[in-house]
Order: C-alpha cells, then structure tokens, then sequence
C-alpha cells in the first residue's frame, strides 16, 4: 500500500506538476518562472493552512514573509542593474555626439 502511495504521489504531485511547468515556461518570462519555482514552497504552509487550518509555526511564518519579500525584490533590482548596465554601455557609444539624451546624463 505504502508504494502505491508514494508511486501516486511521485506520478501525479510531482512529475505532473513538472511536465506542466516545462510547458508553461515557454510561455512566461524568465523571471515570472523563477519567481514561480522559489515561491510555490514558501506558500506551501499557506496552502495547509487554508485547506486543513493549521498554523504554521512563528518562526515559519517570519521565514516565509522575509522569502516571499526578498525573492521578488531581488529579481527588481537584478533587472534594474541589467537595465542601467545595457543603458550605460549605449550613452557610452553615443559620447562622439554633441547631444546626449537626458536618461544618458
């Protein structure tokens, strides 16, 4: 029995999950796809705690609240800097220019 079990859950729970992810990924950007794969286990005690009612502990929960607000902040900021790097390495190219754009200044 206890097979049959961990099968059906390593089938459906896991390998499902990832096939339709795999699918998925092909249609979002890279960083919606990372955000997705580290959040899906913070949000698990969520989960449980809206379908069965049970509280995570307080020392989950303060985990959790510091992932779920750090991840995405450091996606913003990690586009942030690729967007200043590629818009520093264009006002670069345009210094033989006598007028430089405001956003190069």
């Amino acid at each position: 029995m206890s097979l049959s079990v961990i099968a059906f859950l390593g089938i459906f729970q896991i390998g499902l999950s990832f096939l339709l992810y795999s699918i998925a990924i092909k249609y979002v950007t890279a960083i919606e796809s990372s955000l997705i794969i580290f959040l899906e286990p913070i949000l698990n005690p969520l989960w449980v705690f809206l379908v069965i009612g049970e509280l995570p502990a307080l020392p989950a929960t303060i985990g959790g609240i510091l992932v779920i607000v750090a991840t995405p902040a450091r996606a913003i900021i990690s586009c942030r800097t690729i967007i200043d790097h590629a818009n520093n390495k264009r006002c670069a190219s345009k210094k033989n220019i006598t007028t430089i754009p405001d956003s190069c200044e």
